[in-house]
């Protein structure tokens, strides 16, 4: 997960006090491994990347940021890999305009969902395959499949 910008010298007790004191989250929370991103720039400040020891603490933080960070102008978001960042861009103004339309959006990862169905971009809403891209059955050829009998 990705924190936001504040500084201190050790990223582990930045974040121990921010969980603490932004959050209202006093648990014990064991992290593996905490760190700053990118390279120290004067004048700018660097995120922090925090990978946690136990799942379960990483989604209570995760889950509590919306509500606890509500118009502050720092937060909480999970670190993807590049090729997620790119597929999520691209997902965005599907989903804004779903909620313009005020449809039910749930952006899990790199899956968009609109109204509890999987979104496809550019996909015909005629075509069933398209919606299910990754369970499509194999095309069998016509004129082989009358041959093999």
């Amino acid at each position: 997960m990705v924190y936001p910008r504040i500084r201190r010298r050790n990223p582990e007790e930045v974040i121990k006090h921010f969980l603490s004191e932004e959050m209202g989250i006093t648990d014990e929370i064991k992290f593996e491994r905490v760190h700053r991103m990118g390279k120290p720039i004067p004048g700018k400040h660097r995120p922090i990347v925090a990978k946690f020891g136990s799942f379960k603490d990483k989604e209570m933080v995760r889950k509590a940021a919306p509500r606890m960070l509500k118009g502050k102008t720092y937060g909480v978001n999970e670190q993807f890999p590049r090729e997620v960042n790119e597929r999520r861009k691209r997902l965005i103004p599907h989903l804004k305009e779903a909620k313009r339309q005020d449809k039910k959006v749930v952006l899990k990862v790199d899956k968009l969902y609109i109204d509890n169905r999987p979104f496809v971009p550019n996909a015909d809403p005629n075509d069933h395959r398209s919606r299910n891209s990754d369970r499509r059955a194999p095309v069998v050829n016509a004129s082989a499949s009358s041959r093999m009998t």
